[in-house]
């Protein structure tokens, strides 16, 4: 099967010059490049001017096309049509990227396919393994050969800033079904740290480029271990992407919690690949974050709801997953999507503030909807 390169952009990605010449190094037919952009034809024009030209395929994937998925332009959820795209296609694995997000090579996409094929993952062992005391792991622990790191990933849940990363050799072998890949030069930070610490740059490079390697150190991550999963350089499995709605969480008034909308994803994710007895990698492709213009105070106060948001949801998916019955691991992940979000429909009072059940009610009803429309397709 083919694995799809995912990226997201208002228009054509900036990066995709480079996606395309990584492409064509890794072999022209094993790799399609899925450009998930708003319904503009000049960016879409414009994008397959350049995949023709570098001789790669390329897939423009957008929002009208799948008028049966609750996909909203105009914004970084345009995802899904990519990700649709890819699941009709027949693509195994996919990755997702944002557009700016440099670095990409021939050898990075073997490393997206070695996160979850290669000698690290399935039956032949990862090694090591990677376990935090508080069940959810900073991946930038991982780089931090000084001690502990002093920033955490964007969507970190309080119980485990600053808490320790514990080695041990694997016992057993497990099927990895998604791996968070690095987001060098700027680390995907949170903007409490960005505007505290007047990130630069030039500090995310002399900190985290691990000593000028291009593929950091990869680790599957053991059993009941999570972590933030974002969705500027992620590797999924074909079947993992049955469980995987990247949603749109709507604006309040002046809440917005859409800061956090990949990371709450990726909690409801991390339920069914627990109930599924399966494990999640941090670690392969490695690529180097050239950031898109933000308003760090935008993003500071679209944080603190998202932060509520994404807590609620983590506490209650890993209750979850701790709950699920047996019966869950003969299930598919779409089969396992759809009563996971009809679960937290029925308890999303239990978020309590208005605010934040209506985004739990919100989120949930439309995870129902991916998960009948992966079942149709075959997750």
């Amino acid at each position: 099967m083919s694995l799809a390169i995912v990226v997201t952009a208002r228009g054509c990605p900036r990066n995709l010059r480079e996606l395309c010449v990584a492409a064509t190094e890794a072999g022209g037919d094993a790799v399609v490049i899925y450009a998930a952009e708003d319904d503009v034809e000049e960016g879409a024009d414009e994008a397959r001017a350049i995949a023709t030209a570098a001789g790669a395929r390329l897939v423009v994937a957008q929002p009208r096309d799948f008028g049966d998925l609750p996909i909203r332009p105009h914004c970084p959820q345009v995802r899904v049509a990519g990700i649709a795209r890819a699941v009709i296609d027949g693509c195994d694995p996919v990755w997702l990227v944002d557009d700016d997000g440099f670095g990409a090579s021939g050898a990075q996409v073997e490393a997206a396919r070695a996160a979850l094929d290669g000698p690290y993952a399935l039956d032949g062992p990862y090694t090591i393994e990677a376990r935090a005391t508080s069940g959810v792991l900073d991946p930038y622990e991982l780089l931090a050969a000084d001690g502990p790191s002093w920033i955490w990933a964007r969507g970190m849940p309080r119980v485990g800033w600053g808490r320790p990363v514990e080695y041990h050799t694997a016992t057993e072998s497990a099927r990895v079904v998604a791996a968070q890949g690095w987001c060098l030069g700027e680390p995907d930070v949170d903007a409490t740290r960005r505007v505290v610490a007047a990130w630069s740059q030039a500090m995310g490079e002399a900190r985290f480029a691990v000593a000028g390697s291009s593929s950091p150190v990869a680790r599957r991550l053991a059993a009941r271990t999570w972590t933030p999963l974002n969705a500027q350089n992620t590797v999924l499995r074909r079947e993992a992407l049955g469980a995987y709605w990247y949603p749109y969480i709507d604006a309040l008034g002046p809440l917005s919690a859409a800061r956090m909308d990949d990371i709450v994803a990726g909690w409801i994710l991390q339920a069914c690949v627990e109930a599924k007895g399966n494990r999640l990698a941090v670690g392969g492709p490695a690529l180097v974050q050239d950031r898109n213009e933000h308003d760090p105070f935008d993003d500071l106060e679209r944080e603190a709801y998202g932060y509520a948001l994404s807590e609620f949801v983590y506490g209650w998916a890993r209750a979850w997953a701790k709950d699920a019955s047996e019966a869950h691991r003969e299930r598919g992940y779409a089969e396992m999507l759809g009563r996971c979000a009809a679960d937290l429909e029925r308890d999303a009072w239990l978020a309590r503030r208005p605010h934040l059940v209506r985004w739990a009610e919100q989120i949930a009803r439309a995870a129902g909807r991916w998960a009948e429309w992966a079942r149709s397709h075959g997750l």
